[in-house]
């Protein structure tokens, strides 16, 4: 996995969230988040990650293809893996 953030994550949806449960998310994000609703900078950072984890997610090539890249991840490089994971995990929960 990349130093990006899982893209299922960034939208709130599970990894077998369907076309329709992308779509919901990405609008309900991006309204909430949007440049010109939203002035707070960390908003317009949000904004940019909503946007790219929905132009991968959306598209059903580079969806599959972030997909096994998320599964070599878990393979190639395990250790690693589980530390971006588990930074994650306690980053999202220190966040709330």
């Amino acid at each position: 996995m990349n130093k990006d953030k899982d893209h299922y994550q960034v939208l709130g949806v599970s990894k077998d969230a369907s076309l329709p449960e992308i779509k919901k998310a990405f609008r309900e994000l991006s309204f909430s988040l949007h440049p010109d609703r939203n002035p707070d900078p960390v908003a317009k950072e949000r904004f940019m990650e909503v946007q790219k984890a929905y132009e991968v997610l959306a598209d059903p090539g580079k969806r599959h293809e972030y997909d096994q890249g998320r599964k070599s991840a878990v393979t190639d490089q395990p250790k690693q893996f589980l530390g971006e994971l588990w930074q994650t995990f306690f980053n999202q929960g220190m966040q709330k």
